[in-house]
């Protein structure tokens, strides 16, 4: 599995500089690997332009992991002129690369967990500082070890075929009332279900439209009962006057119940 550089502009202003270096991408060998090379412990990590001289295994640092965290470079090397520790297998494979010499070979003495990792190229390892003539965000790359294990956390694969797309339902949307629900739903019964032919009222899908439609008839009543007594023009009851009349800061008392032996006149 190969990691490449996440901003695509930065790269091309970086590969088209004269001397600014960083890096390109990120490889780990794993099913790949040659005979005798340990799996998901060589990284190779391609550099825009050829692997600078004196790079030392102490520059190059790999951050992150959960389970695993302490991440230490056995040797690096540049895949034109691999390293003694790399078997014959590891070198052959290695000088064959194109542009060998932009390669940067890396050993890790354990193969991480699940888990994202960082690698950076640094003068110090103590400071985050990159390597003269790189550019800051590219002297870095994050990668995962285990990219070709299998994993209870890797994203479902998409099924090689979609399901065609079912038409909108046609809705009517002015159907408020119990009558018009009722039927509204039956004729959805009847096109989702041709084979219904029982329009009884004892018949079970019958009786679940019936109870759809009236449980909407009181929620459609209770829908216009809220607006009416929203506005003050249209407001039926007192406690909603109240209410409104407040909003100015006018206080409208409750009615009081004529005291015994007064009349009217």
């Amino acid at each position: 599995m190969i990691f490449h550089c996440c901003d695509q502009n930065r790269r091309a202003a970086v590969d088209a500089h004269a001397t600014l270096n960083g890096i390109d991408w990120l490889e780990v060998l794993d099913l790949d690997a040659p005979l005798g090379s340990p799996r998901q412990r060589t990284l190779l990590v391609r550099l825009l332009k050829p692997v600078p001289a004196g790079l030392t295994r102490e520059q190059v640092v790999i951050e992150g992991g959960e389970r695993v965290r302490r991440i230490e470079v056995q040797w690096i090397g540049v895949a034109s002129a691999p390293p003694a520790q790399a078997n014959a297998a590891e070198q052959a494979l290695f000088s064959a690369l194109p542009e060998a010499d932009h390669v940067l070979l890396v050993r890790t003495d354990s193969a991480g967990d699940f888990s994202r990792y960082t690698l950076r190229l640094t003068q110090d390892p103590a400071t985050p500082t990159p390597l003269p003539d790189f550019d800051p965000r590219l002297s870095e790359i994050e990668f995962r070890f285990k990219v070709e294990c299998p994993s209870d956390f890797d994203c479902r694969t998409p099924p090689g075929c979609t399901e065609p797309a079912k038409p909108v339902p046609d809705i009517n949307y002015l159907a408020r009332d119990y009558e018009s629900l009722r039927r509204l739903v039956i004729d959805r019964l009847a096109r989702n279900m041709p084979g219904w032919r029982d329009r009884s009222p004892a018949d079970l899908a019958t009786t679940l439209a019936e109870l759809i439609a009236y449980v909407g008839d009181l929620q459609h009543y209770q829908l216009d009962a809220v607006a009416t007594e929203a506005y003050l023009h249209t407001a039926r009851r007192r406690s909603s006057l109240r209410r409104h009349s407040l909003l100015v800061d006018y206080a409208v008392h409750e009615a009081a119940t004529p005291a015994p032996g007064c009349t009217s006149t």
